[in-house]
């Protein structure tokens, strides 16, 4: 996707967390603040990881985002950090 300003492409970034932030509306805000130049998929890992924090930053970040539950790491991780690569792409 091109900006509006630079005509340059959008810079992609693919966030793996647990959700261990001690003040996500901070990451929040930093990702909102770069939304015009970064587009941000985020992977929630774990039973942990913070809903909040995993969706708002996709939303921010005009990108998209999926849970891996503890149950299901070693199964689904693989393809679905291959659905979030294309999706980025």
């Amino acid at each position: 996707m091109l900006t509006r300003d630079t005509g340059s492409f959008k810079k992609r970034v693919i966030l793996l967390t647990d959700g261990a932030v001690s003040d996500p509306r901070l990451v929040i805000n930093h990702i909102e603040q770069k939304e015009s130049q970064t587009k941000v998929f985020v992977v929630g890992i774990g039973d942990g990881a913070s809903r909040y924090l995993v969706r708002e930053s996709a939303i921010k970040g005009d990108g998209d985002y999926t849970f891996v539950t503890d149950a299901n790491l070693n199964v689904l991780l693989e393809p679905k950090m291959i659905d979030i690569i294309q999706k980025s792409a």
